[in-house]
């Protein structure tokens, strides 16, 4: 997967509390004694209970992120957090968005929350945060123009603009699947998107320029996208 704002997939932090550890961190022990905890609230403005929230900083890290959940009343806390800077992100099936760390917020909505940086005299910090809207999903079947079957490998692309856009691979050896893979896109604006594969024309529906969708926030939408094989 290639993703660029610049979005690189990062799924790695430190240790902390309400979540399954992962790998240890580079930084001592001394150093992973904050605290950050707040509460989440919803597109209602309501808390929000049950969502799964990740820390992802800047950078890039060699062991897993620290998740943790939502309570009933929307409350939430990291414990062990190390001293570095941070963000705190919704990442969540029920939310839209099960892989929505900080770069994928930069792709869908343009932007991140505030950082916020634990340190030896900073070690307890509270943070509200407000859920983003649900990003869309588009789902799509790769399909040969001439023999109507399934492509098993292709290529594409979801440009907002030139630095707010993804590339991702479907089929043998990636994450998705070309025939009904699904895909996160930016709710509520309208996307460009390109479709390739080796050995045919591009989707012509692009017409070099990019096919253009607009999905709303929560929405799904289905696309066949016919390509070409191009003759010898």
């Amino acid at each position: 997967m290639r993703l660029f704002v610049t979005i690189v997939a990062l799924f790695f932090g430190c240790c902390a509390f309400g979540q399954t550890h992962g790998g240890k961190p580079q930084e001592s022990a001394a150093e992973c004694k904050g605290v950050v905890h707040g509460t989440l609230f919803g597109q209602d403005g309501k808390p929000w209970g049950g969502i799964n929230l990740i820390l992802d900083p800047p950078g890039d890290l060699s062991y897993m992120l620290p998740h943790t959940k939502s309570n009933d009343r929307g409350e939430f806390r990291f414990e062990e957090v190390c001293n570095r800077t941070w963000g705190v992100f919704v990442q969540d099936v029920q939310a839209g968005c099960p892989d929505c760390g900080r770069y994928m917020n930069k792709f869908l909505y343009g932007s991140i929350p505030p950082d916020l940086k634990i340190t030896d005299t900073n070690l307890d910090v509270r943070v509200d945060v407000h859920a983003p809207p649900k990003p869309g999903t588009l789902i799509m079947h790769l399909v040969n123009g001439t023999t109507k079957t399934a492509i098993p490998r292709g290529e594409l692309e979801i440009r907002v603009n030139r630095k707010r856009r993804v590339e991702l691979s479907c089929g043998e050896s990636a994450d998705f699947t070309c025939d009904g893979g699904t895909f996160t896109v930016p709710p509520d604006i309208a996307v460009k998107v390109h479709i390739r594969a080796k050995g045919f024309h591009e989707w012509k529906d692009a017409n070099g320029h990019g096919k253009i969708l607009r999905i709303p926030s929560g929405g799904v939408q289905t696309i066949v996208a016919e390509l070409n094989p191009i003759q010898d």
